[in-house]
């Protein structure tokens, strides 16, 4: 499969698949008119960013714990009290 980190640069990858999932590829690689390497390549990049955005996030709230930087009571209320409405 043909992956590319966004730069241009490219570099052969292999992914395993079952073969439902295959089978489900292949036909959505059909119907978009697109390569299997080219949809895998693009959810695998879709993937990473979710998720690199996601660590990064954990990792500048545990940065903010470790400093003392929590919520004030008042803060929270608030933000719980938002939600609620939202949510009911």
């Amino acid at each position: 499969m043909q992956s590319g980190g966004g730069d241009g640069e490219r570099e052969d990858t292999c992914v395993a698949a079952g073969l439902g999932l295959r089978g489900k590829l292949d036909k959505l690689a059909a119907a978009t008119r697109r390569s299997r390497s080219f949809l895998a390549a693009e959810a695998i990049q879709e993937y990473v960013a979710l998720n690199s955005w996601q660590i990064e996030e954990i990792h500048k709230g545990l940065a903010e714990a470790e400093r003392g930087e929590f919520a004030s009571e008042s803060e929270v209320k608030r933000v719980a009290k938002k939600w609620a409405r939202c949510a009911g």
